[in-house]
């Protein structure tokens, strides 16, 4: 994969909401650290990702009994200190990436970009600067 934007300084927080399915291996989630490590074009250990599984009983949607089992959606939560160059690019790979690993349709992978973190999150209390 090709690094879409210049070196962060800031480490990438991404958080990965899986409805219904298994519980993915620690090597899937590892992968998947990596390949948006590498989307980012962040350095070793600058790629963070946490990720958790919620039974389909635990969604729905109005008007649509039944529709975790059918669509099965993954909702991806990104934070970082600023923006991305690229957004429209980098979530289309960070969707293409979250779909193959975890063997879901791209079209129910959604992406949310966090409003930037600078001056909002202290790493080990320091205060992250923009």
């Amino acid at each position: 994969m090709t690094p879409l934007a210049m070196p962060e300084v800031a480490v990438p927080i991404v958080n990965v909401e899986i409805i219904g399915g298994e519980e993915p291996a620690a090597s899937t989630v590892q992968r998947m650290a990596d390949e948006m490590g590498e989307v980012f074009n962040s350095g070793p250990g600058r790629t963070w990702i946490k990720v958790r599984r919620l039974s389909e009983t635990g969604y729905a949607e109005n008007g649509r009994p039944g529709v975790a089992g059918d669509y099965a959606p993954v909702f991806v939560d990104v934070a970082r200190s600023g923006r991305s160059r690229n957004q429209c690019a980098e979530a289309r790979a960070l969707a293409a990436i979250v779909a193959v690993l975890l063997e879901r349709d791209r079209r129910h992978v959604h992406i949310k970009y966090e409003d930037p973190l600078a001056g909002r999150i202290a790493f080990g209390g320091e205060l992250e600067e923009g």
